[in-house]
């Protein structure tokens, strides 16, 4: 939560809970503004971890190579290919946190259209059945109806159905 959020919630809610009589609309309103700055400080401290993790593979990947530490140059090239694979999911991950920024500020442009449930369910499915399958776990979709549509934007849904 950055200062200002945290300043903001913290006066609003003493004088909120200074009040004789609480208003239901503003204990919403107060309730409403926790919640969002919990959420933005889990999705940093998610985000801050997720991007941690292919910098420090590219980091150490890096050191090893400056170290002079490979015993060939094949090995040195395949640090360098980890490397680049880290630098790919940073750049990834970064494009991620941009999509939300944008989807919370309206600036992203949504392609809404109708999309079939059921194709929807296959992608999920096409997804996630070899994990399930690789810990013996059950795993069955029952598809609804061929033609029951949702209206949304396919690029986002695919992001929120990633696993």
């Amino acid at each position: 939560m950055d200062l200002i959020a945290g300043l903001s919630i913290g006066f609003v809610g003493g004088w909120f809970l200074n009040r004789k009589k609480p208003d239901p609309s503003l204990e919403l309103a107060y309730r409403s503004l926790l919640e969002q700055a919990q959420f933005k400080a889990g999705f940093l401290a998610r985000t801050s971890h997720e991007l941690r993790s292919p910098l420090n593979g590219m980091i150490g990947a890096h050191q090893l190579i400056l170290a002079d530490l490979c015993e060939s140059p094949e090995e040195e090239r395949e640090f360098i290919e980890q490397a680049n694979q880290s630098a790919l999911k940073m750049v990834k991950l970064l494009d991620e946190v941009i999509n939300v920024s944008k989807a919370q500020y309206g600036t992203g442009k949504l392609d809404v259209k109708a999309v079939s449930v059921s194709d929807v369910f296959d992608n999920v499915f096409s997804m996630t059945h070899l994990l399930a399958e690789n810990r013996n776990l059950p795993f069955q979709i029952v598809l609804p109806e061929p033609d029951l549509e949702v209206i949304c934007d396919r690029t986002s849904l695919g992001r929120i159905c990633k696993v």
